[in-house]
């Protein structure tokens, strides 16, 4: 296009002119729209050598080259196309990077606004925390202030206790000196008492020689003295005293028991005549004998040992009989429920009185038991096994000798036994030949 316009410029002066004008104006016009091309090859390749070394800077590998000897366009095209390409990567990578930095950069924000919010809590605790040191500093010098106090105050007292301590330490010491030579005295007295004593045995029972022997005999009434008399009359007192208290607790003691052997007497007086009102009750074999317990004022006369072991005798006799006569009345209402016509009603009450008076029987058991310990019941023990009926044996008796019971056991027993005998009448047992 150039030659042809410079053949048809060559014969018109005007058309080259105006060509050479318009080629100057759009030179100036590109050099206006693309002021970084050279104006010449040498300056084309300073321009690629400071885009390369530029491009290096940033870590591109790849390097621009410029076209010339050797060098076609287009493999300068294809290196300027790879520069490019390694370009953009570079340039994501540094978008990605610069992303990542700013997320960084947020979460670093977020961070410093946190720990700023922390300072600030962490600022406030600490002047609570300087607010309430202080006010317990203040507090803590109260109390020392106030345990000076005390302590002065304890210390005046402690002063105060051993002033009054040293008179009561003082009298301590000689009520102690004086309670030692009380023992030693009284010591010594016993000792002297003693001597009385069997200088008194001596003198009342001379033996042979001192009968024979006047001097001892002398020297032994010369020991007892006024001294010696008293004590002798103080020890005869206490002893009277204790033999009276022991007299009156045996009377109150046989009184019990005379008032339990009543109470069972009239029990059994009760039952024989209840029992002696049937024929068929009278001639049977289990019928005990009644026995009745002398209670004479002669009893009052004998000694402990016989009078305890006729009162146990008598006591255990009467429970034999009480127990005789409970198991001929469940015999005999066994016999009647068996034979009789009555409806079953009247069974059942019979059999509930007479599980009643079982319980009467077994509670008065108890109530002697507990009242004169050492005595076993005999018919409780000696029962027939094959017929359910007491066996009766004359051996089975223990005479062993066992204290009587207490003042407060005794008056119990009577207690009961009357409350008892009262609140709960005995059942009558019929006889056999009603039905």
């Amino acid at each position: 296009m150039s030659a042809f316009l410079a053949s048809i410029a060559a014969d018109d002066d005007a058309l080259a002119r105006f060509l050479e004008s318009g080629e100057q104006e759009m030179n100036i016009l590109e050099k206006e729209n693309h002021p970084n091309i050279p104006d010449s090859v040498r300056d084309f390749d300073v321009n690629v050598n400071q885009l390369n070394a530029e491009l290096s800077s940033f870590g591109v590998k790849a390097s621009l080259i410029s076209p010339g000897d050797g060098i076609y366009a287009e493999k300068a095209f294809i290196v300027a196309v790879d520069t490019l390409t390694n370009l953009m990567k570079h340039h994501r990578s540094a978008i990605a990077r610069a992303e990542q930095f700013e997320e960084k950069l947020q979460r670093a924000k977020q961070e410093v606004l946190y720990l700023s919010k922390q300072n600030s809590s962490m600022d406030q605790n600490n002047k609570r925390l300087e607010a309430a040191l202080a006010s317990a500093e203040l507090n803590g010098r109260a109390a020392q202030s106030a345990a000076d106090d005390v302590r002065q105050k304890l210390q005046r007292e402690v002063q105060e206790l051993k002033t009054q301590l040293q008179p009561l330490q003082q009298r301590d010491k000689y009520y102690t000196s004086e309670m030692r030579k009380k023992d030693r005295e009284m010591e010594r007295l016993q000792k002297q008492l003693n001597g009385v004593l069997f200088d008194k045995r001596r003198v009342a029972r001379p033996t042979m020689h001192t009968e024979r022997d006047g001097f001892q005999l002398e020297q032994a009434r010369s020991v007892n003295s006024n001294e010696a008399e008293r004590f002798c009359q103080m020890v005869s007192r206490t002893y009277e005293q204790r033999n009276a208290e022991l007299l009156a607790e045996n009377d109150e003691l046989r009184e019990a028991v005379h008032q339990a052997q009543r109470c069972l007497r009239g029990e059994i007086e009760k039952i024989s005549t209840v029992s002696h009102s049937s024929a068929s009750e009278v001639n049977s074999p289990l019928q005990p004998r009644a026995c009745q317990t002398p209670n004479t004022p002669c009893m009052e006369l004998l000694p402990m040992q016989m009078v305890r072991s006729a009162v146990r005798a008598s006591l255990q006799r009467k429970i034999e009989q009480l127990a005789l006569r409970t198991a001929a009345a469940e015999h005999h209402v066994s016999y009647a429920s068996a034979h009789s016509d009555g409806s079953e009603a009247d069974a059942h009450e019979l059999r509930a009185q007479l599980e009643h008076y079982k319980d009467l029987v077994e509670a008065q058991r108890q109530l002697i038991h507990e009242a004169v310990p050492g005595m076993t019941p005999s018919g409780a023990r000696n029962r027939d096994e094959s017929t359910g009926f007491p066996r009766v044996s004359s051996h089975s008796r223990r005479r062993s000798a066992t204290p009587l019971c207490t003042p407060d056991v005794r008056a119990t027993l009577a207690a009961q036994l009357d409350a008892q005998l009262s609140c709960s009448p005995l059942p009558t047992v019929p006889s056999t030949d009603e039905h």
